[in-house]
């Protein structure tokens, strides 16, 4: 629609100013024109505020992870091999 509104529009426009008596005629495509780039431009701010409203009750639908669900420093259980290589790498790191 916004292709055939702003094609409309260029058509009326030259042919305003191409024909001395043609002026008149050269209205009618501008207006249509007008109108169909102005029904385009309501549709798209209409879809996108669809989506805007789409977007924001998914969001509010989505489970969120309570707290007692996340890991923490005191929950994580660290194997006695990870234990073992940080010993030794803080052996490694001290200064002689």
């Amino acid at each position: 629609m916004r292709i055939a509104g702003a094609t409309l529009l260029i058509l009326g426009f030259v042919l305003c100013f191409a024909i001395d008596d043609w002026e008149f005629i050269g209205l009618f495509p501008m207006v249509i024109g007008l109108i169909l780039l102005a029904i385009a431009e309501r549709k798209a701010s209409a879809l996108a505020l669809a989506q805007a409203a789409s977007r924001a009750q998914m969001e509010k639908q989505a489970p969120r992870p309570s707290q007692k669900q996340l890991p923490t420093a005191d929950t994580i259980e660290v194997s006695s091999e990870v234990l073992q290589l940080l010993e030794k790498l803080n052996r490694s790191s001290k200064p002689r």
